[in-house]
């Protein structure tokens, strides 16, 4: 995802677009909403991974939002929902890899590239078994309604066309946030083409002879965009195409296209939030022995409690490669010892000596999961779509030498990993201060780091979002005045 906007979720009321760059750093007093936003992506992740009735699970084992009741926010008033949107730039739409496509021909295969999509979701109380999505391409808007499992509405800019939507395709919701859609077996394509014109053409009052069917069948969606372009494809002056036919254009395009085009954005979703990484505020604390239990670890959960075993199964390269890139970024090496059935995390400094975890000052307990799970989404092959690593407080119990040398370490790790991304909440000062540096120093792009700052309406209740920026120098634009002082 290139954006997200977060609606009716505790404090943030409405978060407007926020763009998810390479290094976004979310800044705030306490219970500003920055916590809250972060861990919308977990939230994500988790209601992924098992069924529930709205797509969100709000209590897991890696956040807990209490319930729908719990996690709405007071300032909502009498909405109903809660409401997550995203945005994907260029997305490419491929049929040959799609489940729809392959399993029900609709029409000539499509191969775009579409400038900016946006889907949302709009969850109600669990109770309901109800959630509302929509679809967004240009100026054009497909919504739906499930109810339970199955699809119970559908229209376009308006257009009811649940009756023809029920003869093409149907929509499962049986885990994540969004729906499956499939087709329905040897649908009659015609009369369902011929239904949807006619409604289309009654909706936007268009001369159907000025618009036949057979002259719009063969247009492309990535008009949709571009009132010239369509005009184009008529061999019309963009003068003489009033404003309803190109309504009428953009809604048919939508239907027809709708499934592939959904199913292409749903995909990439569902791939993006299972690619999300997330770092509790408070890791745990280091044990001096471990017990082996000869688990495979495909990623550290949130508070780093699998940590030894992650380590215990590298291979001897890889924890050979571990080690050296630890040693090389911030002068200490970490590995594992097996011994008589346990392990233990040790702690090598730049002399070589070794000592157990346990016995190092807290900071190496906090900082440890964090470094095993950069490096393993940097070693990772499935780069289909980024890895998505939301930190809290990676500063916690680091000395600001070692705060210092972890932001480096962000910022070359982003600006040469172009599928990982990182959202980092934090108080420090000296975070803010080195990913600065890093810009003036050319490790890494001013545009391809955000600064967020959260900021509660005392009043309403409400949060704001701003961001600051840095310049080509590694200044900062846009600050709050006296934003650390006391």
């Amino acid at each position: 995802m290139d954006e997200i906007r977060i609606k009716n979720l505790r404090t943030l009321s409405d978060t407007g677009y926020v763009e998810l760059k390479k290094i976004n750093v979310l800044l705030g007093r306490n219970s500003s909403g920055k916590s809250t936003f972060a861990r919308v992506f977990p939230l994500l992740k988790q209601g992924g991974k098992l069924k529930s009735k709205s797509g969100i699970l709000w209590y897991g084992s890696d956040v807990d939002f209490g319930s729908f009741q719990d996690a709405k926010s007071r300032s909502a008033g009498k909405a109903e929902t809660i409401s997550f949107t995203f945005v994907k730039k260029n997305l490419h739409v491929a049929p040959a890899s799609l489940y729809f496509q392959s399993k029900q021909k609709l029409r000539q295969p499509l191969n775009s590239k579409l400038r900016r999509v946006e889907v949302t979701a709009k969850i109600f109380e669990d109770e309901k078994k109800t959630a509302s999505y929509e679809l967004k391409i240009g100026a054009c808007v497909a919504t739906f309604t499930v109810q339970g499992l199955l699809g119970a509405k559908f229209s376009i800019d308006g257009v009811d066309l649940t009756a023809a939507a029920q003869k093409v395709m149907y929509f499962y919701r049986h885990s994540g946030l969004l729906p499956d859609i499939y087709p329905v077996e040897k649908p009659d394509l015609k009369s369902v083409s011929n239904s949807v014109y006619t409604a289309l053409v009654k909706a936007f009052s268009i001369d159907a002879q000025r618009m036949p069917l057979d002259l719009i069948e063969g247009l492309h969606v990535n008009i949709l965009y571009n009132r010239a372009l369509i005009a184009r494809s008529l061999n019309i002056a963009p003068g003489e195409l009033p404003k309803n036919c190109v309504s009428f254009l953009r809604a048919y395009i939508m239907w027809r296209e709708f499934p592939l085009v959904w199913e292409t954005v749903r995909d990439l979703l569902t791939d993006s939030f299972s690619k999300i990484r997330y770092t509790k505020p408070l890791r745990a604390s280091a044990e001096r022995y471990y017990r082996t239990q000869g688990l495979s670890v495909e990623e550290i959960d949130p508070q780093g409690t699998n940590l030894a075993m992650f380590l215990n199964d590298l291979s001897p390269r890889a924890a050979s490669e571990f080690s050296s890139w630890t040693t090389k970024s911030l002068g200490f090496s970490i590995e594992s010892k097996t011994s008589e059935g346990h392990v233990s995390i040790l702690i090598s400094d730049s002399a070589g000596s070794k000592t157990n975890m346990a016995d190092t000052g807290f900071g190496f307990s906090q900082v440890a999961p964090i470094l095993a799970q950069v490096w393993q989404c940097m070693k990772s092959r499935n780069n289909s779509s980024p890895f998505v690593f939301v930190i809290e407080q990676p500063e916690l119990h680091l000395h600001p030498h070692m705060q210092s040398k972890l932001a480096s370490l962000f910022s070359s790790v982003a600006n040469e990993n172009p599928h990982i991304k990182f959202i980092i909440e934090t108080h420090s000062e000296v975070f803010i201060n080195q990913f600065g540096n890093a810009v003036d120093n050319n490790t890494i792009s001013a545009s391809d780091i955000g600064i967020y700052i959260f900021e509660k309406n005392s009043d309403s209740d409400k949060t704001l979002i701003s961001e600051s920026y840095f310049d080509e120098s590694g200044f900062l634009e846009q600050w709050p005045y006296g934003f650390f002082d006391a």
